[in-house]
């Protein structure tokens, strides 16, 4: 009742103000045992679900009269409630969307500042202002951020220095600081690569959606169900890529200072089959050490197959067929576990929106017939031992406040 209200009590009512964590969740894991198990999970997939339509209700509704610091750390926990937000906001896709295509036209040889030095003025126009602005994001952002949370934050300067959406846009302007650091200090070495990090500043627009909301929430329900499926698929990974590594090896020639194995193809040949004595020479073998062989079975397992290494024994062949019978299996349980979950999340998502709130978090009501059944009992005194746990907590709750005896 008090969550259905709607309100800044809400959110108090659930966060814990060291570090923003919702505790109700956390204590019902810490005394589960006190608990019906029904009861247990309705309550705990309400106030997670509810958690996560309680920010997408936070992101949309306008905002009263508020200080000016506060109207300022909107621009970044609400931008789509103001006007002022939203622009700045729509600001923000520009640059990422400038830098974005930058980083792809540099990879572009007319257009390479490596090819044509002249270039390089361009691509400074667009990418000292994109990183200069990204970092007054993250200073501006930390400076507003309140010393413990409240209604208007999440999080405090503490908490949100161990978020990983602050380390990923850090990780965004890393990049333009070494490039611009190399051209001042030029023993540094070059780490071009790390352009591609400038890719994640795109996180930063798809934190606004609820959608992504959706799918970040289906994630961190699935990880612990995930864990089953992973084990096994890296135990059969290192058993095949051991089994492939002892067969596909072969001998080691001095002469060569490498590995030589029969060439089974040319072996099974028809030349081969009709002349026992036609010369089928040594190949070199690919499968050198186990890092190599463990790289084969991880293309095999995931049915992707690029062809750079192919097993030429029999045996060799049987494990690569066990690979890809493994795959077939231990691929497709993640997508089912993933796509059950985050199917369950937009479910209640429609349910909420229209009006059965009963159904809202993955739990069916109570049929009208059990319903008048528990008001009779209610009504007459009566208790019953095929109550479960759950409802005789219920009826105690309603009874002046009384205590709970686990034990009885």
């Amino acid at each position: 009742a008090v969550a259905d209200s709607g309100g800044y009590e809400v959110q108090e009512l659930w966060k814990d103000d060291d570090d923003g964590q919702y505790t109700f969740v956390e204590a019902m894991e810490e005394h589960m045992p006190s608990y019906d198990e029904s009861l247990y999970y309705a309550c705990k997939e309400y106030v997670r679900i509810h958690a996560l339509y309680y920010k997408q209700l936070k992101r949309s509704q306008k905002p009263e009269e508020l200080p000016l610091r506060y109207s300022l750390l909107m621009l970044w926990t609400r931008p789509l409630a103001t006007v002022g937000g939203q622009c700045y906001f729509a600001f923000q896709c520009l640059l990422v969307v400038a830098s974005i295509t930058q980083l792809v036209l540099e990879t572009i040889p007319f257009y390479s500042a490596e090819v044509f030095p002249e270039m390089q003025v361009y691509w400074d126009a667009v990418e000292i202002p994109t990183a200069s602005f990204f970092f007054f994001d993250i200073v501006a952002h930390m400076i507003l951020l309140p010393p413990v949370p409240n209604d208007f934050s999440r999080y405090s300067r503490r908490t949100y220095v161990r978020k990983l959406e602050f380390w990923v846009d850090v990780m965004t302007i890393v990049p333009t600081v070494l490039a611009y650091l190399a051209l001042v200090l030029p023993s540094l070495p070059q780490v071009d690569f790390l352009k591609a990090l400038r890719i994640l500043r795109f996180t930063k627009v798809l934190r606004q959606f609820h959608a992504v909301d959706q799918l970040v929430f289906t994630l961190e329900r699935s990880w612990k169900p995930l864990l089953g499926p992973f084990v096994f698929l890296f135990g059969t990974l290192v058993t095949m890529s051991g089994a492939v590594y002892y067969l596909e090896r072969g001998d080691y020639d001095p002469e060569t200072q490498t590995f030589l194995i029969d060439d089974y193809d040319c072996l099974m040949s028809a030349p081969r089959t009709l002349n026992p004595m036609f010369p089928c020479p040594k190949i070199r073998s690919k499968f050198i050490s186990l890092p190599h062989t463990l790289w084969f079975c991880l293309v095999t397992i995931t049915t992707v197959g690029y062809g750079d290494m192919v097993p030429h024994t029999t045996a060799g062949r049987a494990c690569a067929t066990i690979c890809i019978l493994c795959g077939n299996v231990l691929t497709a349980m993640p997508i089912a576990i993933v796509g059950t979950y985050f199917t369950d999340i937009v479910t209640s998502n429609r349910l909420r929106q229209a009006g059965d709130a009963s159904r809202a978090f993955g739990r069916k009501a109570a049929s009208a017939a059990r319903t008048a059944e528990l008001e009779q009992r209610q009504a007459g005194g009566a208790t019953s031992r095929s109550l479960t746990l759950g409802e005789r907590l219920l009826d105690v709750l309603s009874a002046n406040g009384e205590t709970i005896d686990v034990a009885d």
